[in-house]
């Protein structure tokens, strides 16, 4: 950013600026990240750089959304997001706003809409065959169907998220939708909670806790009630100190581990008496120290996509594809 600012690429500087407050929104610093992606807007705005404007109004959404500071900005922009990716045919951009759009509907109380941007959202990714995209649309359909206590659709959605999740490496977004089944698993049992169920899930609510604290993404504020709500009601299903106990089973445990500890059914007298020790959690691997990101630049190079397709797909900029393609 300060190489960019100092030769004058507002370019540059704007795209730069954008993917600060999405990897800052990640860590939680909320106020830093809508300023910076403020910033970003700005800088395309007066360039009228309609491609950057749709970059930077998709980070800032997001920080605004999952902060819950500001809602109507929220709404206002996710709506201009809409409008611009329709007009320069960006499907990546419609799919994004409506998903916002979606969301946002749901903090109102108004499911059908809400239900309407999410559907439409979620088709549009399929379309796009985007893995991540498609995951992210179910993941917030999952979480609609938790708001209408449709406990098996939703526990449909996270499941396939977490198998999708396989092959993306977000682990971000992993811990969230660990969390989200936890919390479903727990409501399917109500106030009558088989023991070994809310066990399981107090394991996948520990395996979230230490995966959030190894990548240093805390979790957001928009999350927190619901998932405040869920930890109350397994503790009204089981005694505190088995609860506690499962926490601290599931937060030795990887993602994986726990589970894979589903199909063991776990219970509080399966449990060993000490931890056992697992080698600390990482991302997977690929040949020649590649990322996840850069393999799946890599894998649509492969197919014969320009930079400007792939910086489409992706929704990221033509400079980070050409990074991803040097590495």
């Amino acid at each position: 950013l300060t190489l960019f600012r100092q030769v004058g690429d507002q370019e540059g500087s704007g795209y730069t600026l954008a993917a600060l407050a999405y990897g800052i929104t990640n860590q939680g610093d909320f106020p830093r990240a809508r300023t910076l992606a403020e910033e970003a807007l700005a800088l395309f705005r007066a360039q009228g750089d309609k491609q950057g404007i749709l970059y930077a109004l998709v980070r800032l959404v997001r920080c605004l959304y999952l902060s819950k500071t500001d809602p109507p900005k929220a709404l206002v922009l996710a709506q201009e997001c809409l409008a611009l990716s329709k007009e320069v045919g960006y499907k990546q951009g419609i799919a994004a706003a409506l998903s916002y759009l979606g969301l946002l509907a749901i903090q109102r109380g108004e499911e059908d809409t809400a239900r309407y941007h999410l559907e439409e959202a979620l088709r549009i990714r399929k379309e796009l065959s985007s893995p991540w995209g498609i995951a992210r649309g179910m993941y917030y359909l999952a979480g609609l169907s938790m708001v209408q206590r449709d406990y098996a659709m939703a526990r449909t959605f996270y499941e396939t998220c977490l198998e999708r999740l396989q092959e993306i490496g977000d682990r971000e977004f992993l811990a969230s939708c660990l969390e989200g089944l936890a919390a479903v698993v727990v409501a399917q049992g109500g106030e009558m909670g088989s023991v070994s169920e809310v066990f399981w899930a107090t394991l996948l609510w520990g395996a979230a806790e230490r995966l959030r604290e190894v990548i240093g993404a805390p979790m957001a504020p928009v999350h927190r009630l619901a998932y405040e709500q869920a930890l109350a009601l397994a503790l009204r299903q089981t005694d505190e100190q088995t609860f506690h106990a499962a926490w601290a089973e599931g937060r030795s445990m990887t993602p994986e581990q726990v589970l894979a500890s589903q199909e063991k059914e776990m219970t509080p007298t399966s449990m060993p008496a000490r931890p056992i020790p697992t080698p600390p959690m990482k991302s997977p691997t690929f040949p020649a120290g590649l990322t996840a990101r850069e393999v799946e630049v890599l894998r649509l190079i492969a197919q014969g996509w320009t930079d400007a397709q792939i910086a489409e797909h992706l929704v990221i900029s033509p400079r980070t594809v050409n990074r991803h393609t040097t590495s």
